[in-house]
């Protein structure tokens, strides 16, 4: 009873292959593909191994696909955040709005000279006050003029990549896990 065979199938090529049921594995003798045996309520047949692995590889995927979903789930929103604290903490340059402050102070500064000139205090006071405020008003803006462009491209040129790239990390995660949404979805 022992050396019991039965005649089987193979799955790959359909040649007839004389199998021991107590095997776990044979190589068909016309084909040479590995065949596995499946023990099923007292049935015994064959299936290729590939379709076997196949399986596996299936329920493999389906479990590292809802693993990658638990670790995207937490990392977009990890990256969301420094996105926000970066830009928060290196906001883009404004408008030249400080020209504007020392135009109008240097001006200010000179209708107050005008005004204590005509009510009559020292000249000298009033010449020196409206010089300040003059000098103020025209090298500030012209400050402002000249180093709010400078701070725009360095914020362009150093910042505004870092902001990019960081979109572009959220972007490519919630395409990861909506990959893996789609496998698990599948399975």
């Amino acid at each position: 009873m022992e050396n019991e065979f039965i005649t089987l199938s193979c799955p790959s090529c359909g040649g007839k292959l004389d199998v021991n049921p107590k095997m776990e594995y044979l190589f068909c003798s016309f084909c040479g593909q590995k065949q596995m045996l499946r023990h099923h309520d007292g049935a015994v047949s064959l299936a290729p191994v590939l379709e076997v692995m196949e399986g596996v590889k299936i329920g493999v995927d389906k479990t590292a696909s809802e693993l990658a979903i638990v670790r995207l789930q937490k990392e977009i929103p990890e990256i969301v955040a420094a996105r926000e604290k970066f830009v928060n903490e290196n906001p883009a340059p404004t408008g030249r709005s400080g020209f504007l402050t020392f135009f109008i102070s240097g001006i200010l500064a000179i209708l107050i000279s005008i005004i204590v000139l005509v009510f009559g205090n020292s000249p000298a006071a009033v010449i020196c006050l409206g010089l300040v405020g003059l000098s103020s008003g025209i090298f500030g803006g012209l400050g402002i003029w000249v180093i709010h462009p400078r701070n725009q491209k360095v914020w362009r040129q150093f910042t505004l990549p870092k902001i990019v790239a960081l979109d572009a990390q959220i972007a490519d995660k919630k395409a990861e896990l909506e990959h893996y949404r789609n496998l698990v979805a599948l399975h």
